[in-house]
């Protein structure tokens, strides 16, 4: 019997009217009553991100507003004297994050994926920028915290792609897309200041960024872009000088895409794109390898993760939870064939992971759409059931720990860290059609049989 079951929470009886929930992007958090934040893409001219909230212990649902209201209530929302024309937010790509009472959350302004990576560059100068949202939980009340930074935004022109909260020192750290630049906000002082990324990386169109970005408790910051074997980087903040870190923290893939730290942020938890899972020990500065997702008989196997976006840390910091959007099966023969032609021609192998993400992207798009009948999820991609893995931290053991029917593989699946008093986790999906987002309720199955989770 499997130990988690999976269920779908819909949204769009209560969504703005007229909005086409399409997408979520990892636009996900939870805060300390046990509320989850929850944003969704509205694909209509112009993009807007509609924010809602699950009550996970009476499975009460609202809708919070939408990121355009937002800006606009703050006074912040063009045309405006920064911004001459209409002002698009396409979504929200980072977690919501609880803070001395406030949640915390930044937008994205491309939302096109299938747009060749290197023309974004060409339109930079259509976007305005990211905003940085706080929402007081106590009062109700939204604000734009960047509202004062050059041009009323966070990010000029840019977008926020990872955002987190410096533990100990009230500090906002952002990382800029597709620049891969950093934003640090004070929250006492107001003051917002901007870092250059690495020059060798932040004007290569070649290169993307993580998804992810780290701040300690001692106060230092950590990033990646998304390069083969990449040496984790750190930022000085007193001169915006970026270098390798001192050990050789080497990243399979550059490409972070989740993220869960403990409680006393003496160990922060990645995976990359790819399910290859890692643990920073703060203290020292250093990186573990903790091999892939994927339990040792799958790899034996052929299968190989091409697309995980989140990570969750049990309450009791024993377990890591990952659920991969699309993972393919290479035949031996040709995997050692590719192995020993990678390792003669380095360039090649960047080149065909690029080109195999591509063409499933590709052969998603333009998959068609399903309709779903009545609690069922719409078809996607790949009929096979997408499945919940999990990491023992103590000993390396890999587990299946579900698997879901109702989330075909093919879907995507987005999310961190999000797991409730009832040891529920929480996740963003969506799959190629219509009103496709629903945030994803994973729960534990009892000993006899039936599900814990709130009807």
């Amino acid at each position: 019997m499997a130990d988690f079951e999976a269920r779908l929470i819909e949204f769009n009886d209560i969504k703005p009217p007229g909005a086409h929930l399409d997408e979520c992007a990892g636009g996900i958090g939870i805060d300390h009553e046990g509320r989850v934040y929850f944003a969704a893409q509205d694909d209509r001219d112009p993009q807007d991100v509609a924010i809602f909230r699950y009550d996970t212990k009476t499975g009460g649902r609202e809708l919070l507003g939408t990121a355009r209201g937002i800006a606009a209530h703050c006074e912040n929302l063009g045309p405006n004297e920064h911004w001459p024309r209409e002002e698009a937010i396409a979504k929200i790509h980072v977690a919501f994050i609880e803070h001395e009472g406030r949640i915390y959350f930044a937008t994205h302004n491309f939302a096109d994926p299938m747009q060749a990576y290197r023309t974004i560059y060409d339109d930079l100068a259509l976007h305005r920028g990211a905003h940085i949202f706080a929402y007081d939980i106590a009062a109700e009340t939204f604000e734009d915290v960047t509202k004062s930074a050059p041009g009323g935004v966070a990010a000029k022109n840019e977008s926020i792609a990872g955002l987190t909260v410096m533990p100990g020192h009230d500090k906002l750290v952002a990382f800029t897309f597709p620049h891969g630049d950093i934003v640090i906000h004070d929250l006492n002082t107001g003051e917002t200041r901007r870092y250059d990324g690495a020059p060798e990386y932040r004007t290569d169109r070649s290169v993307n960024v993580a998804r992810e970005i780290i701040a300690t408790k001692q106060g230092k910051v950590f990033l990646a872009y998304e390069k083969d074997n990449f040496h984790l980087h750190t930022l000085d903040l007193d001169t915006g000088a970026i270098a390798r870190t001192m050990h050789r923290n080497s990243l399979r893939t550059g490409y972070i895409c989740g993220m869960a730290s403990k409680k006393d942020g003496s160990v922060i938890y990645l995976v990359d794109l790819r399910g290859n899972l890692y643990a920073f020990e703060t203290d020292a500065d250093r990186l573990r390898d903790l091999g892939n997702l994927l339990t040792d008989a799958e790899w034996k196997k052929g299968a190989r993760v091409t697309s995980v976006h989140g990570i969750a840390l049990s309450r009791d910091e024993r377990t890591l939870y990952t659920i991969p959007s699309r993972i393919i099966s290479e035949h031996p023969i040709k995997r050692a064939a590719m192995r020993l032609l990678t390792r003669a021609f380095p360039k090649v192998k960047a080149a065909l992971a690029r080109w195999r993400l591509s063409r499933l992207e590709a052969r998603a798009h333009d998959a068609k759409p399903v309709k779903s009948d009545s609690g069922r999820a719409p078809a996607a991609l790949d009929a096979t059931s997408s499945k919940l893995y999990t990491y023992d931290i103590a000993t390396g053991e890999k587990r299946i720990a579900g698997r879901f029917p109702n989330l075909p593989m093919g879907s995507w699946i987005s999310g961190n860290g999000v797991i409730d008093d009832e040891g529920r986790l929480y996740y963003c999906y969506h799959t190629l059609n219509r009103n496709g987002a629903r945030l994803v309720q994973i729960s534990p199955v009892s000993d006899r049989g039936t599900s814990s989770s709130v009807s």
